[in-house]
């Protein structure tokens, strides 16, 4: 009898390949996306780890029981335990960054915007910082392994307690890095130059899908804290929307603040929704409208000012309930007891402090969550909106 010789015809073959193909096509994007995806967030953390290292190796050494008037006065500090090999002045900036726009997201049903890096990126929503008068200028760095960074330092930051140890957050950073934000390149100048792509944020406040958190609560993501007194900048905003009562009333009735002047250095005329509730009546507080103009700055950010609710969240994290007297029989009483992992932010409020809600009580009071240390505990409060209070922004 005659052996046949087994094997595939060419059609076969043909069709195993086929089918191959197929596979390959449908999950190699996914296998390529997911590699890139996992070198960005390595990237992403050896950033972070040599920030961290670098005002770690500051707190050990006494470098931050001190503040610094400018942001050039720290980073010059911070190079002696970080190594820094170029340093760019806020007017300077392209000599450090290595393209002249960032591309940012405002959101649903909006185009990406292309916003220019000129004398100073303060201000633009890719950087929301330099408005604020507790920064200093915008510096240039670029640190030894290549990586451009824009970086700003709070002037006014509270001071490091050199007898208590700082920890590491869950998402990365050092809470010895909490006076410094910024944004940096993890593959200079190669594109898409877009901030949360290769664009990332250090303690910035984005915008579009970006949430930069000063801190959590309650699972609630809070940033954008500001002192209580309204600063020069804050007071020419409230005057220039209470310089037109028809664009106050727009305000009231829309909900929405449209930023033609640019006070928020947006760049282009941004429509920028504000949430607030209650009765807020159908004019601003005349003498100045702190409360608006907060809801307003929060909206500017890509946030908005929390509902009492969530400040009562807030309130679960700063009171100790359970206390003990010298006899060591337990008691109960309502005591501010900032954590420590928020004490750089709130240092300057550790005995008291009250935060603006999102809801107006009538034209001339909203509501307040009032965090004191009189033993009662927080309380719901409504005051002037012209009185000043801590705007502390919720990220959705």
């Amino acid at each position: 009898m005659t052996k046949k010789k087994k094997g595939f015809t060419l059609a076969e073959v043909l069709i195993v390949l086929g089918v191959i193909g197929v596979v390959a096509a449908l999950t190699l994007p996914t296998l390529i996306s997911n590699i890139h995806d996992k070198v960005v967030e390595r990237q992403i953390q050896v950033i972070q780890r040599k920030i961290n290292q670098g005002t770690e190796g500051m707190q050990v050494r006494g470098a931050l029981l001190q503040n610094y008037p400018t942001t050039s006065a720290f980073i010059d500090e911070l190079s002696k335990d970080m190594k820094i090999i170029s340093k760019c002045d806020s007017n300077e900036l392209l000599k450090c960054w290595p393209y002249e726009k960032v591309t940012v997201s405002p959101g649903e049903d909006k185009d990406d915007v292309e916003i220019e890096v000129k004398k100073q990126v303060d201000g633009t929503k890719a950087f929301q910082m330099g408005k604020n008068s507790q920064y200093a200028e915008v510096i240039g760095v670029i640190f030894a392994n290549g990586t451009p960074m824009m970086l700003a330092y709070n002037k006014n930051c509270t001071l490091f307690d050199p007898d208590r140890p700082y920890e590491t957050t869950k998402e990365g950073m050092s809470e010895t890095s909490a006076c410094i934000a910024g944004i940096y390149d993890i593959n200079g100048k190669k594109g898409p130059n877009k901030l949360g792509v290769d664009v990332i944020s250090f303690r910035a406040n984005g915008y579009g899908e970006i949430k930069s958190c000063w801190f959590e609560s309650g699972g609630v993501c809070f940033s954008g804290l500001v002192g209580s007194t309204l600063t020069t900048d804050s007071m020419l905003k409230s005057r220039k929307i209470e310089q037109d009562n028809e664009v106050c009333s727009s305000i009231m009735s829309t909900k929405k603040y449209v930023d033609v002047d640019n006070l928020y250095g947006t760049g282009y005329n941004q429509v920028i929704p504000i949430n607030i509730t209650g009765n807020t009546g159908s004019s601003c507080h005349v003498g100045g409208d702190a409360w608006l103009v907060a809801a307003i700055e929060c909206g500017s950010t890509g946030g908005r000012l929390p509902s009492i609710r969530e400040l009562e969240l807030l309130a679960d994290k700063f009171y100790v309930d359970e206390l003990y007297d010298d006899s060591g029989t337990k008691i109960t009483v309502k005591v501010l007891s900032i954590p420590k992992d928020m004490q750089p932010i709130f240092g300057n409020y550790s005995q008291g402090f009250r935060a603006w809600s999102n809801e107006g009580y009538d034209s001339n009071s909203s509501y307040v969550m009032s965090f004191s240390n009189s033993g009662d505990g927080p309380q719901v409060q409504n005051t002037n909106r012209a009185d000043g209070a801590l705007r502390m922004c919720v990220m959705d």
